[in-house]
């Protein structure tokens, strides 16, 4: 670009057009960025998922492990630092990681949880939720059954998974 710039020295007022142009295009670009957002009402995180990340954050250890969803804005691995099993794989695949295992895993921990599985991944904590619940059949009942309900708001419901207990 700069060497196309230097090129038009010969032609003073195609190059200032040039510059001109190109300035308000990135400028126009962003400006009507900004402004679609100032309208908008997309929120990435609700209030309940703000108050889960405040009781994660002050309430769990900070090597803790939580099993969630794989979606991409997991409000556990955004907001509090947290490891997951697994992450997105939109992220992993382009690294490529090979994640494969971890993401069968987390639909097996949901769909047919058993304390030695959850073990066997080193899971402390566990969050049911709307993207849980819309991407596997959680089994809920052995959830509720064999771990300690720590936080609930609204569709949010977290475990703490014990290994001896």
């Amino acid at each position: 670009m700069v060497d196309l710039y230097d090129r038009m020295k010969k032609f003073r007022v195609i190059r200032v057009a040039a510059a001109v142009l190109a300035i308000a295009v990135c400028t126009i670009s962003g400006t009507l960025t900004l402004a679609r957002e100032a309208v908008s009402d997309y929120v990435l995180f609700n209030a309940d998922e703000v108050a889960l990340s405040e009781y994660i954050i002050d309430n769990t250890a900070s090597d803790a492990k939580f099993l969630t969803a794989t979606n991409h804005d997991n409000a556990v691995a955004a907001l509090t630092g947290r490891d997951i099993v697994c992450g997105s794989g939109s992220y992993l695949y382009y690294h490529g990681l090979d994640y494969y295992e971890q993401t069968a895993a987390v639909e097996e921990m949901y769909e047919r949880p058993s304390a030695k599985l959850l073990t066997t991944w080193g899971v402390d904590y566990v969050l049911i939720g709307s993207y849980e619940r819309k991407n596997y059949d959680v089994d809920s009942a052995w959830f509720a059954a064999n771990c300690d309900e720590v936080f609930r708001s609204g569709k949010l419901i977290l475990y703490k998974f014990d290994p001896g207990g």
